[in-house]
């Protein structure tokens, strides 16, 4: 399975642990490609260069705009059918933290036998409680309104994770546009006839390094409102 993967950290919190964790990915991944924003510490730029063959330095123009940027980026140089795991670099760190068995498993369960073209990788129930509480009380609103878009009970689809085949991918790069990437990449794929799924694991849980920045609470809440707006417009076509 091929991992694609996005790096924006100007204040360099996740650098031991991008040393500490290089040897680990690139063991249990086929290839890793990787953006980094241009606000990012450039420590952390020579690291991942030292450790992975396919680093993109991009300038910091949202999390949309680097998702679409490491995804043409991997569809560039990937030759064969594949499948491909999108997952916020935080969120691979965390997994790799606290469940790696479970990370190995869904990459040893979805990489051969996958009869979906996309599949939103959620939050177990346990994993989702870990999370702040400005961030659980918007993303039920948001994984409620994707749930009846999708025909999928119980969808969470705020976790930053997705597994999809090369094609899919394809179709994506194509006509991905929108401001928020979370409904709108399984959106194209069900638009254009394509199979969505979920599975929801452990590995996705909330701990320090996930956290954005330091703001005041009903800072939090107000971004995380808005934040959910934009996400579910795509939905309305907005």
């Amino acid at each position: 399975m091929i991992l694609i993967t996005t790096i924006h950290d100007p204040y360099m919190k996740l650098i031991n642990d991008i040393r500490l964790y290089a040897p680990i990915i690139n063991e249990i991944f086929e290839e890793t490609y990787i953006c980094i924003s241009d606000k990012t510490g450039k420590i952390i730029t020579d690291i991942c260069t030292n450790n992975y063959s396919n680093v993109k330095v991009i300038r910091k123009k949202g999390a949309a705009d680097a998702r679409r940027n490491v995804l043409k980026f991997a569809i560039s140089k990937i030759k064969i059918d594949q499948k491909i795991m999108y997952c916020d670099f935080d969120r691979v760190i965390t997994w790799l933290k606290l469940y790696p068995k479970e990370l190995i498993e869904v990459i040893n369960r979805f990489d051969g036998n996958f009869d979906k073209d996309y599949l939103v990788v959620g939050r177990t129930e346990k994993a989702f409680d870990t999370h702040p509480s400005s961030w659980k009380d918007t993303e039920i609103i948001t994984n409620k309104m994707s749930a009846l878009a999708f025909e999928i009970e119980n969808l969470d689809i705020t976790a930053g994770a997705s597994i999809f085949t090369l094609s899919a991918g394809k179709s994506i790069a194509k006509l991905s546009k929108h401001s928020h990437t979370d409904c709108e990449w399984p959106k194209i794929i069900c638009d254009n006839s394509g199979i969505i799924g979920e599975i929801k694991v452990d590995g996705l849980s909330y701990i320090e390094i996930n956290r954005a920045n330091t703001i005041s609470d009903i800072q939090e809440y107000y971004q995380r409102l808005v934040l959910s707006e934009k996400i579910t417009s795509i939905l309305l076509d907005i």
